[in-house]
């Protein structure tokens, strides 16, 4: 597993897209706007829907995120959960839990979760930072699937740990 290589495949609606990256450095067609529940997260921390073309494509985990200077937070985490979508080759909807492993290996944890999902394969630097609305302080893919062993849904993480 290399999250560098990771982080650098998400195919987001057709378009390619890689974490970090700073709201201000989208590219052409790419635009965000301040998510509604940004208010639960801690300081420094907020939410952003992005959008490519106007369409609505991912809500984003972005850090680095004050008041006034909002197009300087860095988007760190997104999650994608439609058949259209991709990380790292591995499709919601679509890939198996066979193909992850075949892809990964074992995971690095697996949580129990509860329905709809039946568990979550981590993959990368794992810390357990689970506080609501708070940092996650982990280079990581997360992987949850269906009972059938459906992919679900892929989470990427990818803060810098220096923080």
């Amino acid at each position: 597993f290399d999250i560098e290589t990771v982080r650098k495949n998400i195919v987001i609606k057709g378009q390619p897209f890689e974490v970090p990256i700073v709201l201000k450095d989208l590219s052409n067609g790419w635009t965000w706007e301040e998510n509604e529940n940004s208010k639960w997260c801690d300081e420094g921390l907020g939410l952003a829907t992005i959008f490519y073309n106007e369409e609505e494509m991912f809500i984003a985990g972005v850090e680095n995120y004050y008041d006034g200077s909002e197009e300087k937070g860095i988007i760190y985490n997104l999650t994608v959960e439609t058949g259209d979508s991709s990380i790292d080759g591995l499709i919601p909807l679509l890939s198996t839990k066979q193909e992850v492993i075949k892809k990964y290996g074992q995971p690095d944890k697996v949580k129990q979760m509860e329905e709809p999902f039946i568990d979550g394969y981590y993959y990368g630097t794992i810390n357990d930072n689970s506080t609501m609305g708070g940092r996650i302080n982990e280079q990581r893919v997360n992987i949850k699937f269906t009972e059938e062993g459906i992919v679900k849904i892929i989470s990427i993480t990818y803060a810098d740990l220096e923080k």
